[in-house]
């Protein structure tokens, strides 16, 4: 030992590590262009192709897609977790899409036809499972960080309150 700690990321008494997110974007761009490709973008994210009445299942923007949930296995990139900035601007745009309201009388929308309807037409149904799912990917990255004192999460997590209510 040359006495040289730094390179020594451990932190003593088996207190967690926490890295700091590089991505700027609301969805990493790997993980954006992959889910593009495979035509595995949530129709909440998909760019609206008005000449077809529908959104493009391989075609979506840094303005429109959100990071997935995934549990984590290995230790994640900075890449593939968000900043600061790229959470909060996330919450804004997960909580925009309830367009400020939560509307139930447009539940009769089936299923299959979900694909085919305007984004700001989708039954609350819909956009809840996205939003539960892209909001709980908010929630780790805060954690993969160390985000936990209470002003971080509710700076950070503020628009997410009137959904979980």
């Amino acid at each position: 030992d040359d006495g040289d700690d730094d390179d020594d990321d451990d932190r003593g008494g088996g207190a967690p590590r926490h890295i700091v997110g590089a991505c700027e974007d609301m969805c990493p761009v790997a993980e954006r262009e992959r889910r593009a490709n495979a035509a595995e973008l949530d129709v909440l994210e998909r760019v609206w192709d008005a000449t077809q009445s529908r959104g493009d299942r391989k075609k979506t923007s840094a303005q429109l897609a959100v990071k997935k949930y995934t549990r984590i296995v290995d230790d994640p990139s900075p890449a593939d977790v968000r900043t600061r900035a790229a959470l909060t601007r996330t919450c804004e745009h997960l909580y925009s899409l309830l367009g400020g309201r939560a509307r139930y009388g447009d539940e009769c929308i089936p299923k299959s036809r979900w694909a085919s309807t305007r984004p700001e037409d989708l039954p609350l149904l819909a956009r809840s499972d996205f939003l539960w799912d892209r909001l709980r990917g908010v929630r780790q990255d805060m954690s993969l960080q160390g985000f936990n004192s209470a002003f971080e999460c509710l700076h950070t997590g503020s628009h997410t309150t009137p959904f979980a209510l």
